[in-house]
């Protein structure tokens, strides 16, 4: 199976644009897509200037099918007196022409003496020691990073006896492979901060972590983790009777985790963002121009909760892992009473939000925290009215979650959620092929 990308230059540098022309075929030579069986077949256009770039990227937003294009030039930067490179209005005028539309586009500058990371910009090579290889190793991150963005496709299938059981998070040593792989894929997309990203400990962490709930996705067969999220709540009850039992002592003892591993060799910058707490108890309110356009949404915070680093494995993408994921939190949020959930995603994901409930707060901001992309920012209501689909589903999950065993952990209350081949049982929260032979766990819902 191929993944197309269109890879255009536009190379003002006399000398750069004579290496790249006369080696067209480095940079069209296929690569493997990261942890799949899929590869990147690569087309190669040239542009002369803005107006012939413009008319290519127009081309290809035109596209009926979901595109992808890694624009790769000399002219994304200025430089900054302060941090010495900054992106440019050509880097500005190509983000917002993709802003608003279901195609994806990376960006990879070349700049003299670049060695950190800036904003929009998805990978730089350094023009000083030019050679192609470094090039194709820029263009071969981004194109990863643009194929974990585009929908995942179907190339994954489960076996009849495979499952993948979701829950909160029950050992120190599940939350730490959890926040390594946050790190592995964060990393391949991109949104990593300098430190972050050469950290030796391979975790990714911040301050966020010590007031959350955390899920795990993991494999039944492999006991491999197949994907996490964590629900930020700044806020909760010393009620008992909850998912996730007493919330309050369940987040001490989350908190009391993330500090542990904190003190992982190498992991000193981990220390320090979790030292450093953010000024406003919700990731999205860290935006000042979210907190511009929707002051009341300060007020009501601690009311609410916000679901966040939501990430899958390559090798369990387009399972549906994603969206137990996101209905364990959105359970779990209802069952502590928060009365909504926000959450904030790049434009082209927002119709996928959209499936559980979540509806767009007009506009876009752009984070500021480590991923700074524009971002659109969801909300989802938790009234426990008969319209709200989403309440409904989260009852349906609550009582699959409820009929398992009780942990004495009181991390959940729960056996877990699940999905397998079975799609009919677990995706509209029915679970009611549980005693079946068909059912990969049905020793465990029987026992």
């Amino acid at each position: 199976m191929h993944f197309p990308i269109v890879l255009v230059h536009l190379v003002s540098n006399s000398a750069l644009r004579a290496a790249i022309g006369s080696n067209a075929s480095l940079l069209v030579a296929e690569e493997p897509v990261f942890a799949s069986s899929e590869r990147f077949r690569f087309t190669v256009e040239s542009a002369s200037n803005r107006a012939s770039l413009f008319k290519e990227l127009q081309c290809i937003v035109d596209s009926d099918d979901i595109r992808c294009v890694i624009v790769i030039s000399d002219g994304l930067t200025t430089s900054d007196i302060q941090t010495g490179l900054a992106p440019n209005d050509l880097t500005q005028a190509i983000r917002r022409r993709f802003l608003d539309t279901k195609h994806l586009c990376g960006l990879v500058a070349l700049a003299p003496g670049a060695t950190r990371r800036i904003q929009d910009i998805d990978c730089f090579v350094d023009t000083a020691g030019f050679d192609l290889k470094t090039l194709k190793m820029a263009i071969t991150k981004t194109a990863n990073g643009l194929r974990l963005k585009a929908p995942p496709g179907r190339q994954h299938v489960l076996a009849e006896d495979d499952a993948i059981k979701i829950q909160a998070i029950q050992s120190k040593q599940q939350l730490r492979e959890c926040l390594k792989l946050r790190f592995q894929i964060y990393g391949l997309m991109g949104y990593l901060a300098d430190k972050i990203a050469s950290n030796p400990a391979e975790l990714e962490m911040d301050s966020f972590d010590l007031n959350s709930v955390h899920f795990v996705a993991v494999d039944h067969r492999s006991r491999q983790v197949a994907g996490t999220a964590r629900l930020v709540v700044p806020q909760v009850s010393h009620h008992e009777n909850t998912l996730i039992g007493n919330p309050h002592k369940t987040l001490c003892r989350y908190r009391s985790w993330c500090n542990e591993l904190a003190m992982t060799p190498g992991a000193d910058v981990l220390r320090h963002k979790l030292a450093e707490p953010y000024f406003l108890p919700l990731p999205i309110l860290q935006s000042s121009e979210f907190r511009d356009k929707w002051r009341e949404m300060l007020d009501e915070a601690t009311h609410g909760g916000e679901i966040s680093r939501v990430v899958v494995s390559p090798r369990y993408r387009g399972l549906g892992v994603s969206a137990l994921l996101i209905r364990a939190a959105i359970a779990t949020a209802y069952s502590i009473a928060k009365r909504f959930v926000l959450l904030e995603c790049i434009p082209v994901h927002a119709k996928m939000y959209a499936k559980y409930g979540f509806r767009p707060i007009e506009g876009h901001h752009n984070r500021v925290q480590e991923l700074d992309q524009t971002a659109v920012g969801m909300q989802l209501q938790l009234d426990d009215q008969p319209g709200n689909r989403a309440v409904q589903t989260a009852k349906c999950d609550i009582r699959m979650i409820q009929a398992g065993k009780k942990d004495n952990l009181k991390l959940a209350g729960m056996k877990y959620l699940c999905l397998c081949r079975n799609k009919p049982c677990w995706s509209k929260g029915a679970y009611g092929f549980g005693r079946q032979i068909s059912c990969p766990l049905r020793t465990e819902h029987t026992g």
